[in-house]
């Protein structure tokens, strides 16, 4: 009943994003919020699409974007391709982008990327239940964390941005340089 009352509270949200976009075109921002402290991220052991388990803890020592959307979500599937775009710049392994669906169906979730064109380009991750993501704080979506190669949150961002964003690209380079 929670996670319902969570998906209703997005929903609201998401329409209020969607009322602004529609008097006036809204592109991607790209500003991100530093995270005060850099906390540790919070664990993370979800399957992707093929069932494999992905932990966050066994990518330490790169730089990793935690993106987290729905395919019903409309600022979600416009940053996709800028996550995509943020992945293909960033070839080497010191970079990885997860992005983690909330409560849909393998499925579904696997139907919907299946049929973007062009492809993405990141690792997509399930959370069917809010158990899943037990410590991260989801506000509203899509919400992405921009975690330290010591595994610290160091950014986040609310609403959807353009990662590809010379900016963005810059602050994870630095990370990517920090030793």
């Amino acid at each position: 009943m929670r996670w319902l009352g969570q998906r209703v509270i997005l929903l609201l949200l998401l329409a209020s994003f969607s009322s602004q976009s529609q008097s006036q075109e809204q592109s991607l921002g790209y500003g991100l919020g530093y995270i005060y402290g850099t906390p540790n991220a919070s664990p993370l052991s979800l399957s992707d699409l093929f069932g494999n388990f992905t932990k966050l803890s066994d990518n330490k020592g790169k730089v990793v974007i935690v993106n987290f959307w729905a395919t019903w979500c409309p600022p979600c599937i416009k940053e996709l391709p800028a996550l995509s775009a943020l992945q293909r710049h960033f070839r080497s392994a010191e970079v990885e982008v997860f992005g983690v669906n909330l409560g849909e169906t393998p499925e579904a979730v696997k139907q919907f990327v299946e049929a973007l064109t062009p492809p993405i380009q990141f690792k997509v991750l399930l959370a069917p239940t809010p158990e899943d993501i037990a410590g991260w704080e989801i506000k509203a979506l899509p919400q992405s964390y921009i975690i330290n190669k010591s595994g610290q949150l160091e950014y986040s961002a609310i609403g959807p941005r353009d990662f590809a964003h010379p900016e963005i690209i810059k602050r994870v380079q630095a990370l990517v340089d920090r030793l």
